[in-house]
């Protein structure tokens, strides 16, 4: 079942190169330009050609995870400002899709009445108050935290009410690092430095490159960097089997050992070594300052009760507390979990991997070895 939809009007003024927004392309045409070169997309059925413009993308290179494709939905949930975004596309309409294959799913169709819906009903409005009380509520548990410790000693107490504040800081900078708070980029980019800098001790510009692509292609193997946790776990046997078999003898036996040390190998140790590789390899200022008085921070949060290997011990188990919170809790983790332990023959996903999540399997290889490919 499809659902017919009528071409939106073209404006005057989005005159592209060529012969223009008269020219009109089949889907199967735009699907064919889908190389780095050579890269067309399709965006409320107007089509654009983004080969020159990945390169000066203020999004960066995540566009060409699209090429050849229907970024509709992307480019409307990435981008706050719409009508300031649209203003880039100009220049580089070059035609629209053909009537015939102007239909969309009744999937589609839906997801796009039910945020319209939800866009009139306020809902994509942020709510400020909401933030600076969020904000108060960590620096609260973060002080209950350190009295608790002063009064009781409990290292368990005090080090999960650390990492809940720790996993409450992590919702908080990842808003700000969308950019769906303020209209300014500049005030929300700020915001995003202080809250992932000062409160987590992590790099703004790191955490964008992962996250944008994990939101572009949520899940998909061989391009969401969050799905790559080699040398430690593998999510696909076909990637294990590239780059990572050396160092993954114990592939067979990873949903044995998953369940205690893959949340903190992942989520803390593996996620804390990009970070220091990626500070070094830029030297973003602004990162590696509130990097470091995050851990100052810290180590003055327990000035005059724990220090040296005491200290570095309370923020491991904090980070380690926090790693299985932020895994297990999440409803997507809880609904995983279940699935695993009801229906054991779904846990072949991690088990063994699957191929069936992206059809450029061919690529695999050259994917896994190359951890900034955007194919």
């Amino acid at each position: 079942m499809t659902v017919e939809v009528s071409a939106p009007a073209v404006p005057v003024e989005m005159e592209g190169k060529g012969s223009g927004p008269t020219t009109v392309y089949t889907r199967e045409e735009v699907a064919q330009h889908g190389t780095y070169e050579d890269a067309w997309l399709i965006i409320d059925n107007l089509v654009y050609d983004v080969s020159k413009f990945s390169e000066r993308h203020p999004g960066g290179k995540v566009i060409l995870y699209y090429r050849g494709q229907d970024a509709t939905e992307p480019f409307n949930a990435f981008h706050c400002d719409l009508a300031s975004s649209r203003k880039y596309l100009k220049p580089l309409l070059i035609g629209r899709v053909a009537e015939a294959d102007m239909k969309l799913d009744p999937r589609v169709s839906g997801f796009r009445k039910l945020r319209e819906e939800l866009v009139e009903e306020g809902f994509f409005k942020p709510n400020y108050f909401f933030y600076i009380g969020h904000l108060v509520s960590i620096l609260l548990m973060e002080y209950l935290a350190v009295q608790c410790f002063n009064y009781t000693g409990s290292w368990i107490l005090t080090a999960t009410i650390l990492a809940t504040a720790q996993q409450q800081a992590g919702w908080l900078q990842h808003d700000f690092g969308h950019a769906s708070v303020f209209r300014s980029a500049v005030a929300n980019q700020w915001a995003h430095y202080l809250t992932i800098g000062l409160l987590k001790g992590a790099s703004s510009w790191w955490w964008k490159a992962k996250h944008t692509r994990h939101h572009a292609k949520t899940n998909v193997v061989t391009r969401d960097p969050d799905m790559h946790v080699e040398p430690f776990f593998s999510f696909s046997e076909l990637m294990a089997k590239t780059r990572f078999s050396k160092y993954l003898p114990t592939l067979h036996l990873q949903d044995k050992y998953w369940y205690f040390v893959g949340p903190p190998m992942t989520t803390t140790v593996l996620f804390v070594y990009q970070n220091m590789c990626w500070m070094a390899r830029y030297a973003v200022l602004e990162d590696m300052a509130l990097t470091l008085l995050c851990y100052i921070r810290f180590e003055y949060m327990f000035h005059g009760t724990l220090s040296g290997w005491s200290l570095v011990g309370m923020y491991l188990l904090t980070r380690f507390i926090e790693s299985h919170w932020f895994t297990w809790v999440t409803s997507m983790s809880v609904c995983l979990f279940l699935s695993f332990s009801l229906f054991p023959p779904l846990f072949s996903f991690i088990k063994y991997g699957s191929n069936s999540l992206d059809s450029d399997t061919d690529k695999c290889s050259s994917l896994a070895s190359s951890y900034g490919d955007y194919s």
